[in-house]
């Protein structure tokens, strides 16, 4: 189901929205706050009061959703001024906390992270993740975490079994709903991570080029 609706073919919904729409729509949405939302509300009709809220969220975000903390700012202030925060399903919460983790991590400083994998005196490392699985030749693998350094990826199990893969041997990231696909000049991986768009953002903050986007 799509994000931020509650599907309905209830006639009398759609007479509801097409009344409350003369009052409150995409034109006045953004200046609402919690005392004018709580003029419209009717307990009778509040579940329809509800679905149409979020509908006009899930409108603007159609328009206006950016990777960005001003995106995340304002996703705040909408859900807070319109009562949706207490509303939202898991999925819904997700979607935002994995937003608010992508905004971090394309504008946190790089700091070099602590790690006891041996690295080159040039090489710091700059984010880890747990991975859930990846793909090399076929062959799948658990158990492992990925890192990222300013020169190379590795895939590692422990400090002695690992995967490396240079930056510069990257020629195309190609993003999925469940996974990120990191081409080299001599192998393919698949890389299952729990938030695929995280893992790309991290990749793309240290390679600081654009052309995958």
């Amino acid at each position: 189901m799509e994000l931020f609706t509650r599907p309905s073919d209830d006639e009398k919904y759609l007479v509801y929205k097409l009344n409350i729409s003369k009052l409150l729509n995409k034109n006045n949405f953004l200046s609402m706050n919690k005392f004018k939302i709580k003029k419209f509300l009717d307990i009778n009709e509040e579940q329809h009061f509800l679905r149409y809220r979020l509908e006009l969220f899930r409108d603007w975000m159609k328009e206006n959703f950016r990777y960005s903390k001003e995106c995340i700012n304002k996703i705040d202030s909408i859900l807070r001024k319109t009562m949706l925060i207490n509303a939202l399903y898991p999925n819904e919460e997700a979607f935002i906390y994995s937003l608010r983790n992508i905004v971090f991590a394309k504008n946190r400083n790089l700091k070099s992270l602590l790690t006891d994998l041996r690295l080159s005196k040039t090489e710091q490392m700059y984010y880890f993740y747990q991975l859930n699985r990846f793909v090399k030749d076929g062959i799948n693998k658990s158990g492992f975490q990925i890192c990222l350094t300013n020169h190379n990826i590795y895939l590692r199990e422990n400090t002695l079994n690992f995967e490396k893969i240079h930056f510069k041997s990257i020629y195309d990231l190609h993003l999925c709903d469940d996974h990120l696909i990191i081409q080299t000049t001599m192998n393919k991986y698949e890389v299952f991570v729990p938030d695929p768009k995280l893992l790309y953002v991290s990749i793309e903050r240290i390679l600081n080029i654009k052309k995958f986007i």
